[in-house]
């Protein structure tokens, strides 16, 4: 719902199109940078290391860069999990045609409170013709062990996403 407010306030910005007929346009986009999907878990409490975050409109590559750290020392886990993930996610889009492209990559499980350092460099490629925005997100999940397997199910409202780069 939040976002859904948000991107009417944008659209509201339009104010060269009729009411009714308003858009969103891509400078309009760039003001969602910093967007948390999660007001319960956003990721600026849930993770306190830095990460570069960057998007090569030309290339199409989209790219979140993590040096190394100690997740026992950076990572605010709810107190029932046990591992977490990092991930990372680009979508392009065409405003005039409502067309996008997305993409999505994962890091491995890592155990919560591990002292083994860190870092990921996770790069995504989107296609290289890209007619609007492009837009990079970056979360981390939580999920514990069940019988040998990650459960992911339950930890839905602790998990942090958030719009990092928009170009």
């Amino acid at each position: 719902n939040r976002l859904a407010m948000t991107l009417l306030e944008l659209e509201m910005m339009d104010k060269v199109s009729q009411f009714g007929e308003r858009k969103i346009t891509t400078e309009h986009l760039e003001q969602l940078k910093g967007f948390e999907f999660n007001r319960a878990a956003p990721l600026r409490k849930l993770v306190h290391f830095d990460y570069e975050a960057s998007i090569d409109a030309e290339t199409g590559m989209m790219r979140v860069f993590v040096k190394p750290f100690v997740p026992n020392d950076v990572i605010t886990a709810p107190n029932e999990a046990t591992h977490f993930r990092l991930v990372a996610g680009g979508v392009c889009m065409s405003l005039s045609k409502y067309e996008f492209d997305r993409s999505f990559r994962e890091s491995n499980l890592w155990a919560v409170d591990t002292t083994d350092a860190i870092g990921i460099d996770r790069v995504i490629n989107m296609p290289l013709k890209v007619e609007g925005p492009m837009m990079l997100f970056f979360g981390i999940q939580f999920c514990d062990d069940y019988n040998g397997h990650p459960n992911m199910r339950s930890y839905k409202k602790h998990n942090g996403l958030k719009l990092v780069e928009v170009a």
